[in-house]
């Protein structure tokens, strides 16, 4: 019974995947979410204008003809400056089987530029329902509490939003657009890594920031009427999420070149959030969240008693809470379904887009049913290695737990777009060790390995030169230990 919903889910999600971003469909809706991120100006003429200057044409033109791609950017710059509230507002929409913080990279990056918390905005929505009408109401009532919230900031805010669309965010965005009332409230829209295009939206002006490592999209490139910008190695996520793909969204955005092209550290963090349902990005509300420093090599706790311990508010909402920049944290979740334990790289500015996945019962739709065959028993753990920003390319990444590799060919090909490594004992067999376990083989970001993993002690991921220690919770109480990779 249970092999056979798993095959239903894989064939619908295959099905799902291969249209998720046309301009015909886009997948559905879910909470809406704004985000209060820091810092905003729109370039003193406000969200309507045009470029302006001869860098903005030098860091767009030349990816216009010929689709050029675009070279690595200077990351020297003066100190961050204050938070300017008639810089653009920019609205971000998520594609397929993600949250909002696909744009946190961005997010912090335009924080970093001057941008205020209110007009940076991104956008939850549910995926997998292919709600289109529901996810643009949604997305709708976002963009007018967002235009709202950033007037109350400056009688000079933009009375526009630049939408921006990754993936099967791109097929809502464009559907959003089809509407003339609703299109008036957008000055600019971003297509990014989405399905081609026959034209851009009518008389909105757009950017198609599409990617030739992007295995995930099959028919993409230029499209005619549009400014184009094409990366030449980001994969699916990178076009969202690279340092090229923020130079040109900021060309294409505020006109010019930015003065930081990465996020810059702060002497205080403070971090903010949702926890969400993987899958439907339900909010977790009223869910348990504690959180400890913890040792670098060991991910034992420092103190027995957390540094943080509250409930989400009604839409998943955690936070503020202040940590020591540079410090490992775990962050224990208790929401529906199992507690999940996150490790994450330390935190070295402010980030409002610390994204908290809860694990769905069996019975929630379709990540549910996907996640009912992973096993959460006394006397084993059950890891997941997230990458967020990326997906994973063998030979050219490695990425080992306790020195053993944990990648190939076959579970990391460019064509999969690896960012979630499952690892949990499939079988109670020793002899199939390492194998890949065959529920996931057909789910594109998804993969899953063989593997006995200890209930004690600690363990430690090493994604290039990069590690990271988490403990080996067992499954049955404690649920699933995730360590995530920036």
């Amino acid at each position: 019974m249970k092999s056979s919903r798993v095959s239903v889910v894989a064939a619908l999600l295959s099905a799902f995947i291969s249209s998720c971003a046309s301009d015909d469909a886009a997948p559905t809706s879910s909470a809406t979410d704004t985000f209060e991120a820091e810092d905003a100006r729109n370039d003193a003429t406000g969200a309507d204008s045009e470029f302006e200057g001869a860098a903005v044409d030098a860091a767009v033109d030349a990816a216009q003809d010929g689709s050029e791609p675009l070279d690595a950017p200077d990351t020297s710059g003066p100190p961050v400056p204050t938070c300017d509230a008639t810089r653009p507002i920019v609205v971000m929409a998520h594609g397929f089987l993600a949250s909002g913080d696909t744009w946190a990279p961005h997010t912090l990056r335009f924080l970093a530029n001057g941008w205020c918390p209110e007009a940076l905005v991104a956008f939850d929505w549910n995926t997998v329902a292919q709600d289109v009408p529901g996810a643009a109401n949604e997305l709708d009532a976002t963009i007018d509490a967002a235009l709202a919230k950033v007037a109350t900031l400056s009688p000079d805010a933009p009375t526009k939003v630049v939408l921006v669309g990754h993936s099967a965010g791109g097929g809502l965005g464009v559907a959003y657009l089809s509407d003339a009332t609703r299109a008036a409230k957008v000055s600019k829209y971003v297509h990014v890594g989405s399905t081609l295009l026959k034209a851009p939206p009518e008389g909105v002006p757009t950017l198609n920031l599409w990617s030739e490592g992007d295995a995930v999209i099959g028919e993409k490139g230029n499209i005619e009427g549009a400014t184009n910008v094409m990366l030449e190695t980001e994969d699916h996520f990178g076009v969202a999420t690279s340092t090229r793909s923020f130079e040109a969204l900021y060309a294409f955005v505020a006109g010019g070149v930015p003065t930081f092209t990465e996020p810059v550290p702060t002497d205080t963090v403070t971090i903010s959030g949702r926890a969400v349902a993987f899958g439907d990005n339900k909010p977790s509300k009223n869910s348990r969240l504690r959180v400890w420093e913890v040792d670098p090599t060991t991910a034992t706790r420092v103190r027995e008693a957390p540094d943080y311990d509250a409930l989400t508010d009604d839409l998943g909402h955690f936070g503020p809470l202040t940590i020591t920049p540079g410090a490992h944290y775990e962050l224990l979740i208790e929401g529906p379904g199992v507690p999940v334990h996150y490790y994450r790289e330390p935190f070295l500015q402010n980030n409002p887009l610390v994204y908290l996945r809860t694990l769905p019962p069996p019975d929630a739709g379709l990540a549910g049913a996907l996640l009912s065959s992973v096993p959460f028993v006394e006397g084993a753990s059950t890891l997941v290695a997230f990458i967020a920003s990326r997906g994973l390319r063998h030979p050219d990444d490695t990425l080992t737990l306790d020195g053993v590799s944990l990648l190939s060919e076959a579970i990391a090909a460019p064509a999969k777009t690896l960012i979630a490594l499952f690892l949990y004992d499939g079988d109670s067999d020793p002899s199939t060790q390492g194998a890949q376990i065959t529920l996931f083989e057909g789910f594109p970001f998804l993969g899953a390995l063989d593997s006995t993993n200890p209930s004690e002690g600690h363990a430690t991921f090493k994604l290039n030169d990069r590690s990271l220690a988490v403990r080996r919770w067992p499954g049955d109480p404690d649920g699933a230990v995730i360590a995530i990779f920036d």
